[in-house]
């Protein structure tokens, strides 16, 4: 997945840039406090790393992933777990 992990250093990278620049203006260090973790993903990550990864995992996982649950329904209904109408 070299893309991904290209996004994700370009990410490091600019906000360490963002970072050293917000304290050249401001004279001051970039503490914890500034940045904001009240939501997660913040967009720019789930725009960049978290949506191109469900789009992969969709074309990749969903058809292996539907199997396992048939299979796993099968087995429940085979161990009287689960009835037919179930």
């Amino acid at each position: 997945m070299p893309g991904a992990y290209r996004i994700f250093a370009n990410l490091v990278s600019l906000s360490k840039k963002t970072a050293r620049t917000a304290e050249q203006k401001s004279g001051t260090k970039m503490s914890q406090k500034y940045i904001d973790t009240s939501a997660f993903p913040a967009p720019v990550y789930a725009e960049t790393v978290l949506s191109p990864n469900f789009e992969d995992a969709k074309n990749y996982f969903l058809d292996p992933l539907l199997e396992i649950h048939y299979a796993h329904t099968r087995m429940l209904a085979a161990q009287g777990i689960l009835t037919a109408s179930e």
